[in-house]
């Protein structure tokens, strides 16, 4: 699919729809070849049998597969039946599932949120409470319910901010619609983010 939440993705299917853009789901690139501007793909068939396939491309951006690193793959905190490796932690809490002193959060653990900025900076206060309450030999009530966000341009000028939470749900922040890409949203992206990204969210204080 576009995206997981069906308020935004209704925004980016009209986008696609609108720009004539050619979607190509349950796909896997195999190899690029530059030189001759080709990449090789597989994907499922009418029948559900993997076929091979290739496309011509003048400019291509390719996200290659995540994994934990190695050393975090091999050993024995990461996930058993997880392959990628991701340090199997309690979702709400991130305390390592099998050993109770150890925490693990943002990209290398396997809690099912996205991987942003806005992800990590909700878990830190949550896993802090909990190191803290482990410290003091107490216990924290602090949980992370999922949030992320992801600011999504639509076109140059406006984007869509979309905030969501473990169920897939909207988590709005501001008192309008945020499924509608605005001029607003972008100037927060490009000029605010950044400044409260370097200026407060590194040190802690946002």
């Amino acid at each position: 699919m576009i995206f997981g939440v069906k308020e935004y993705a209704k925004t980016l299917e009209a986008v696609v729809a609108k720009n004539n853009i050619h979607t190509h789901f349950s796909s896997n690139v195999t190899q690029v070849d530059g030189s001759k501007g080709t990449v090789y793909y597989e994907a499922k068939d009418a029948d559900g049998k993997i076929a091979q396939h290739t496309m011509q491309f003048d400019m291509c951006h390719v996200v290659p597969p995540q994994s934990a690193p190695d050393f975090i793959k091999k050993s024995p905190l990461a996930d058993p039946s997880n392959p990628l490796g991701w340090v199997e932690v309690d979702k709400f809490t991130f305390r390592h599932t099998r050993f109770p002193n150890i925490f693990s959060c943002g990209d290398v653990s396997n809690a099912p949120a996205s991987k942003t900025g806005a992800a990590i900076r909700k878990q830190v206060p949550v896993v802090v409470e909990h190191i803290l309450a482990t410290i003091r030999n107490t216990t924290s009530n602090a949980t992370y319910d999922g949030y992320s966000a992801c600011p999504i341009p639509t076109e140059y000028g406006k984007l869509m901010l979309a905030e969501f939470d473990y169920a897939n749900k909207p988590k709005m922040t501001f008192p309008f619609d945020q499924a509608v890409p605005r001029r607003t949203m972008w100037v927060l992206k490009k000029y605010i983010l950044p400044w409260l990204y370097w200026n407060r969210i590194l040190s802690g204080r946002a």
